[in-house]
């Protein structure tokens, strides 16, 4: 495990984090990660250049201390999720909260190759994305049938 890794990882919990509850202050998520203040803080810093959270103003903390809250930016951005299956794949763009905005699901025939499948898949992201241009999609997940070995990038 590598820097990246662990910046990789801590970055998926802070929006673990974020999706659990709406508003959170740095220092309870801080608190509730167990990571430092600063890497939260850097974390954070990261998240709003991207446009990936908002500070959404005051709010009161712990000892009666003000807090800036922070939460994603869920009006702004959506992922597309991915599912292939034996008879069919599953194409579906969610809110940054897990919400299902769309799902569209197409039939796969017994006839068609992996290129043929795979070509599916791309036109079908590329038709969700078109019918959603206003907003960012973030990233794209891709559910397939059996084990997929990251470090050799392939399947096991």
């Amino acid at each position: 495990m590598n820097l990246e890794d662990v910046q990789e990882m801590n970055r998926a919990l802070m929006i673990r984090l974020l999706r659990r509850n709406k508003v959170w202050s740095r220092s309870e998520l801080a608190h509730a990660s167990g990571l430092k203040q600063a890497t939260i803080g850097n974390i954070v810093n990261d998240f709003i250049h991207w446009g990936l959270v908002i500070e959404t103003g005051i709010m009161e903390g712990k000892k009666g201390r003000r807090s800036i809250g922070i939460s994603l930016n869920n009006e702004e951005f959506r992922v597309l999720g991915v599912r292939v299956e034996r008879h069919y794949i599953r194409i579906g763009l969610f809110d940054l909260l897990g919400n299902a905005e769309q799902v569209e699901e197409q039939s796969l025939g017994s006839h068609l190759d992996g290129d043929a499948v795979v070509a599916m898949i791309v036109a079908g992201v590329k038709n969700m994305v078109a019918k959603h241009k206003r907003y960012g999609v973030l990233s794209v997940g891709v559910a397939i049938p059996g084990p997929y070995v990251r470090s050799e990038g392939q399947m096991g």
